[in-house]
């Protein structure tokens, strides 16, 4: 009887101690799977070689003017061009103020991003860097108001939201329209947010 709890509780800590290793594999399993998957997700096109469309509508649910970039574009190959469009302060340039939104069309790839540092380093790698607005050209969304002194008005930063990437064929499919909503954060030390949804097209092709 006390061999046998001795042998049950040598087995029991075995297999305890062999789940961390297990779930580790299981986790780098998922993850090369989530790459192959992104890299064979269908580009939308109805032709060899052909690309669809995504449709991105960015919500800004703040009072605030906000400054970023969004774009497609693949983790893979950077030397095709990224789709995007960015948001500047100044009245020359696109802007996405506060409580309002922006919709635009981009040409589907195996990334969309608001802000992130491989969509901004995508776009330098092809000589777009200097296309954009020079607020526009730091990782995340940065936020800012309007303040008048003496009749003369300066934006003041009110603060930062992260950065956001999705994958194609795991997060999205071409031809659907890709929702960002810029929102207040108050438990986060960066106090703004991005959150995104999807609403599928009718058809991925």
């Amino acid at each position: 009887m006390g061999d046998g709890l001795v042998r049950f509780s040598a087995y029991r800590w075995i297999v305890l101690g062999a789940c961390p290793v297990t779930l580790a594999l299981l986790a780098g399993c998922f993850g090369q799977a989530e790459v192959l998957f992104n890299q064979t997700a269908s580009l939308g096109g109805g032709a060899v070689g052909a690309r669809g469309d995504v449709q991105v509508l960015v919500i800004n649910n703040t009072p605030f003017k906000a400054a970023f970039v969004t774009g497609t574009y693949d983790q893979t190959d950077l030397d095709s061009t990224p789709a995007f469009q960015a948001f500047g302060l100044d009245p020359a340039d696109t802007n996405l103020d506060g409580n309002e939104d922006n919709l635009s069309t981009q040409q589907c790839a195996r990334v969309f991003s608001v802000g992130s540092a491989g969509l901004l380093a995508a776009i330098d790698a092809n000589g777009g860097l200097d296309a954009l607005p020079a607020d526009a050209r730091e990782v995340g969304v940065r936020f800012f108001s309007e303040n008048t002194v003496d009749g003369e008005t300066e934006l003041v930063e009110e603060g930062f939201a992260p950065s956001l990437e999705r994958l194609l064929g795991t997060d999205f499919n071409c031809n659907a329209l890709l929702i960002c909503y810029l929102e207040f954060d108050d438990l986060a030390t960066d106090r703004f947010r991005i959150e995104f949804s999807v609403m599928p097209a009718e058809s991925t092709r």
